[in-house]
């Protein structure tokens, strides 16, 4: 059977056009999706951030604004961890002035903005730094060109990274964002530099959350236990947590391998028997560890070898690791009576 011409040509037709139309609709929709996706960019000397398309039509607060840190402000930050602690680099427009504002463009709203690189604490702790903005397409763009700083942010290669947009009106978050390292590559750290970055961020650390534990018995937490010659004490095994500011008791079930006097003529260890300290001690500390005895006059040291517990990783110092010491002095009874009439 034969088809006529017609028919031919509009078979031919549908053939053609129907594959073009499923592609230029597919073309839009990456188009669209691309638009909306955010990109981290980094070499050695050139940090570029771009946040997907600003949908707004107008930028600025129409009231006066409030009083710092409440004033209204648009930011857009990159939250990365570094080598040396979490920071995070922002660009921000704040209220400076007490009166409405209201902004064209987006290449308006940024053309006001500075950039600024932070760290956490219990104030958030910013410095200045060299950032340009421009508005690309309706994309908010961010670049950073300081090697050093690039170097030290992106130093231990991290994949990815976390943006946020906060404005007057709303805030946005983008969790996991993957960084694209392109040539010429960041600059390496030596090893004295990474080894200092290291140290930084150790003690960065500690400043938010740090451990710290001892050998508790007498009066108070001294450096020196003093002691009479014949008196015997309860000894403990403590730990205090800090956050920031606050002080908190710590875990009381810490284990150890041994512990031992320096100086045995001088005094004695022995194990505690129950309840053979007072209510008190036992609600503060547990269980003693372990009763010394003085024996002659003279200092020694004790010695807790192997304490370990579940924040070793957050002890703030030690001699060494899981070793706790703290030095007796040992008087005899008529020194005492000296020392207490003066």
């Amino acid at each position: 059977m034969r088809l006529p011409l017609s028919g031919v040509a509009i078979a031919i037709c549908c053939t053609l056009v129907l594959p073009a139309l499923g592609s230029a609709q597919t073309s839009s929709t990456d188009s669209r999706v691309d638009r909306e996706r955010p990109r981290v960019q980094v070499s050695r000397d050139e940090l570029r951030i771009v946040f997907p398309h600003d949908t707004a039509h107008r930028w600025g607060w129409s009231a006066a604004p409030a009083e710092p840190p409440n004033a209204p402000r648009y930011s857009w930050r990159m939250e990365i961890d570094a080598i040396e602690g979490p920071r995070d680099i922002r660009f921000d427009v704040r209220s400076s002035i007490p009166f409405p504002s209201v902004f064209r463009s987006l290449d308006d709203l940024v053309a006001t903005g500075h950039g600024y690189v932070c760290r956490y604490g219990m104030a958030t702790v910013c410095g200045e730094t060299r950032m340009t903005a421009t508005g690309e397409n309706g994309r908010p763009v961010f670049t950073l060109r300081d090697s050093a700083l690039i170097s030290r942010a992106f130093a231990s290669r991290p994949r990815f990274v976390r943006l946020t947009n906060d404005r007057p009106e709303t805030s946005f978050v983008w969790d996991s964002v993957r960084i694209d390292y392109v040539p010429p590559n960041v600059r390496p750290l030596d090893s004295a530099s990474r080894a200092a970055a290291l140290r930084a961020r150790r003690r960065e650390s500690l400043a938010h959350f740090s451990v710290q534990r001892g050998i508790a018995g007498g009066r108070g937490n001294a450096d020196r236990l003093w002691l009479v010659v014949g008196d015997s004490l309860p000894l403990w095994l403590w730990e205090t947590e800090r956050y920031e500011d606050l002080g908190m008791p710590g875990h009381d079930d810490l284990t150890d391998s041994g512990w031992v006097v320096l100086d045995p003529r001088i005094a004695r260890l022995s194990r505690a028997a129950p309840g053979s300290a007072s209510l008190d001690e036992r609600l503060m500390y547990g269980p003693p560890r372990r009763y010394i005895r003085a024996l002659r006059p003279g200092s020694t040291t004790i010695r807790v070898r192997g304490v370990h517990g579940y924040l070793d990783a957050a002890l703030e110092s030690e001699i060494r690791p899981g070793v706790l010491e703290r030095e007796i002095v040992v008087v005899d009874s008529a020194t005492a009576q000296t020392q207490l009439q003066r």
